[in-house]
C-alpha cells in the first residue's frame, strides 16, 4: 500500500549546484553579491593580471626607494659600512669649520649697487652695528631678483640641505616678509623671514640667519628686535611670536631669551628621528622695541 505523500517542494541544493542558482533572500544576495556572479574567466584573467601588476608596481618603487636614500636601514653594496656621524657631531665639525674660516669674498655675498644706500621708508641704519636692515619687498623690482637669490645661496650655504628653505617660494606666500641685512663694507650679512597667521593673531619667525663672518656682533638681536617690532605694530598688531628652535644650537636659544622668548613646549621628532624641536614665544605686549 502507497503512502501518500505532501506536495513536492524545491529541493536541496546539492554540491555540483553554481552558487548563483541557490534560492536566498535578497538581503542576503545583496550583501553577498560576489557569490552569485557565475564564473566569468576572461574577468579572473583580468584580476590575476591587475593584481600580479599592482605587486610588481609596489617592488619596484620600494627598489627605486631604497637606490634614492642609501642612508636609509638597507646598505647598498657598493657603499661603504663605516659609521655615520651623529648630527651633535656634525654641528660640532660645521662649528669648528665656520670658526676657522677667515672672511673672504667667497663667504660674503656682495650687495647689488643699483640698491639704495638707505630705502624710503622702512630702511634703517644701526650706528653702533654699522648695519642697514631693509624689507625684501620695499627694494626696487629690478634688485629683488638678485637679492632673493644671493639670501638663497646663504641659505644653502649656512643650514644643512635638510633644513635649507626655497626662499623665493616663501616670500610668495600670503602674509610673508623678508628682512635682509646690509653690512657697512656693502655685503648681505643676514636676513630673517617671518609670517603672519592673522588668524589667531600670531607671527612665527621661520628663519633666522646671520652669515659667519658677522656672527657675535649683535646682528642676530637686531634682526629678531626689528622683527618682533614690525608684527607688534599698527600694520600688523599680533599678540605672539612663535619660533622652533633645535636644543643643539644653544647660542640661538640664549639670543632668543635675551629678547624675550621662552620656551614653551617641545614637539619631538622635528627635525628628525630623536631631534626634537623647542617652542618659544614672546608676548607682544610685553616688549618695547620699535623702529
Amino acid at each position: 500500500m502507497a503512502i501518500p505523500t505532501g506536495p513536492a517542494g524545491p529541493s536541496p541544493p546539492s554540491e555540483s549546484t553554481p552558487s548563483h542558482k541557490i534560492n536566498s533572500t535578497r538581503l542576503f544576495r545583496v550583501l553577498n553579491p560576489e557569490l552569485f556572479f557565475p564564473k566569468n574567466r576572461y574577468v579572473m584573467a583580468f584580476g590575476l593580471i591587475t593584481f600580479t601588476g599592482a605587486v610588481a608596481y609596489f617592488a619596484w618603487d620600494d627598489a627605486q626607494y631604497r637606490l634614492r636614500n642609501p642612508s636609509g636601514n638597507t646598505v647598498l653594496a657598493s657603499e661603504p659600512t663605516e659609521t655615520p656621524m651623529t648630527y651633535q657631531e656634525r654641528m660640532q665639525l660645521k662649528q669648528q669649520q665656520q670658526s676657522s674660516s677667515s672672511p673672504t669674498a667667497e663667504s660674503m655675498a656682495p650687495w647689488p649697487s643699483q640698491v639704495p644706500s638707505e630705502p624710503p621708508g622702512l630702511g634703517i641704519a644701526d650706528g653702533s652695528l654699522a648695519f642697514t636692515l631693509t624689507w625684501w619687498s620695499t627694494l626696487p623690482s629690478g634688485v629683488r631678483p638678485v637679492v632673493l637669490q644671493t639670501c638663497q645661496a646663504l641659505e644653502r650655504r649656512i643650514f644643512p640641505k635638510t633644513e635649507a628653505m626655497a626662499l623665493a617660494a616663501e616670500t610668495r606666500r600670503p602674509g610673508t616678509r623678508l628682512l635682509v641685512a646690509r653690512a657697512a663694507d656693502d655685503q648681505i650679512a643676514g636676513y630673517a623671514l617671518v609670517t603672519v597667521a592673522r588668524i589667531d593673531s600670531t607671527a612665527r619667525l621661520v628663519k633666522l640667519a646671520v652669515v659667519p663672518a658677522y656672527r657675535r656682533k649683535g646682528l642676530g638681536r637686531r634682526l629678531v628686535q626689528h622683527v618682533v617690532a614690525y608684527v607688534a605694530g599698527p600694520k600688523v598688531r599680533v599678540a605672539k611670536v612663535r619660533l622652533h628652535v633645535d636644543p643643539v644650537r644653544s647660542g640661538a636659544q640664549q639670543l632668543y631669551r635675551q629678547v624675550g622668548f621662552v620656551t614653551t613646549a617641545a614637539i619631538p621628532d622635528y627635525y628628525g628621528s630623536g631631534r626634537p624641536a623647542g617652542v618659544m614665544e614672546l608676548t607682544t605686549a610685553a616688549t618695547d622695541y620699535s623702529i
